[in-house]
């Protein structure tokens, strides 16, 4: 059983690296952004496909785990996908889409990222699970709401800067109004959800895969994404005093609660 799980492990190195090196060598060569983030969603997809293709009896747990790595792997290739197809390229690149070796840390880092993200469904999918538990139901629960966070908050940014009178604005609307990046909050629980639906199957080293909400979380809020998007609206507008009010008043991930 363990040597299973680490043959899928391996399997999932090779496959998806080699995702990752075809994604790079066009990122590069033709100097576009448009395939990046949605290799990044479709990813997930294709490990959680090849998992439930390798198991010889999948059941009930095998299918609901591909299920909701399914949703959310979709959902999230069609917005972005969608999304840079409206913006024309990503600004993120704009400094160093050109020099090769800073573009290619970043398709590492997205590969082994994934590769931690990941690992819950990884060490799970193999595993013969023929009874659902409390976790699984809770995990479900967590994903969902997750799931549902994120593509609200997504689709209520995007709304907001498609309008031509907010293109030097912020949004502090909608779920906006309680957190600074709801969309990344979504995330996280998206993939707290995943780990708690799995976590009754691990055993020893298996139990690597708290690796996965810990490394989203970290990613999110202290490397890339949320940090990122910080330096930027404080570079935008950090002498607005309104700026300045929402940033006193609105957590970065999750909601102030203000005791009185």
């Amino acid at each position: 059983d363990a040597l299973y799980v680490i043959l899928c492990m391996w399997l999932a190195i090779s496959i998806i690296g080699l995702i990752h090196l075809a994604g790079f060598l066009i990122a590069y060569l033709k100097q576009t952004d448009h395939y990046t983030d949605i290799i990044y969603a479709l990813s997930f997809l294709a490990i959680a496909g090849y998992g439930l293709f390798l198991h010889p009896s999948p059941d009930i747990f095998h299918w609901i785990l591909f299920l909701m790595i399914s949703l959310w792997s979709i959902r999230l290739a069609v917005y972005l996908g969608y999304r840079i197809r409206i913006w024309g390229h990503d600004k993120r690149f704009d400094r160093f889409r050109k020099a090769w070796k800073r573009l290619l840390r970043f398709w590492v880092l997205q590969y082994l990222s994934i590769l931690i993200i990941a690992l819950p469904m990884i060490i799970a999918l193999p595993k013969e699970v023929t009874e659902l538990g409390f976790w699984q139901g809770f995990g479900l629960i967590i994903f969902m709401t997750g799931l549902l966070i994120e593509s609200i908050a997504d689709f209520q940014k995007f709304v907001f800067k498609l309008k031509e009178k907010n293109k030097k604005a912020f949004i502090q609307s909608g779920l906006w109004k309680y957190s600074r990046h709801p969309n990344y909050l979504g995330e996280w629980l998206v993939w707290l959800g995943v780990f708690l639906f799995c976590m009754p199957v691990f055993t020893g080293f298996e139990w690597i895969a708290v690796l996965s909400p810990l490394w989203i979380f970290i990613l999110l809020r202290f490397i890339s994404g949320g940090n990122l998007l910080e330096n930027s609206a404080k570079a935008k507008h950090g002498n607005n005093p309104i700026y300045q009010s929402y940033v006193a008043n609105t957590g970065i991930f999750f909601p102030k609660i203000t005791i009185r």
